[in-house]
């Protein structure tokens, strides 16, 4: 993410114009302790560095058991989430 951010600013991008989405963190190892979830870490992590930096974020899928598959379209700007069923 510093980087990207780092490079945005190179290019006179300034930290109130970005909005940001924010997807994924899902749990998909079963039973394990939520102490040693790094998924639960990484979107703790992504949001304290978003509010740290005063990024705006217009969209938040975070958390649960599924993993997701995740495309952008950029040229309409929009997020796809769609949810993997998983194991039976």
């Amino acid at each position: 993410m510093r980087y990207m951010l780092d490079e945005l600013r190179r290019r006179g991008v300034v930290n109130k114009e970005i909005v940001c989405t924010l997807v994924g963190g899902a749990n998909v190892i079963r039973n394990i302790d939520p102490r040693w979830s790094v998924a639960d870490r990484n979107v703790a992590m992504a949001t304290k560095i978003l509010k740290r930096e005063g990024i705006r974020v217009s969209y938040c899928d975070t958390g649960g058991t599924r993993g997701r598959v995740i495309e952008h379209l950029c040229d309409r700007n929009r997020t796809k989430v769609r949810y993997h069923e998983g194991p039976g």
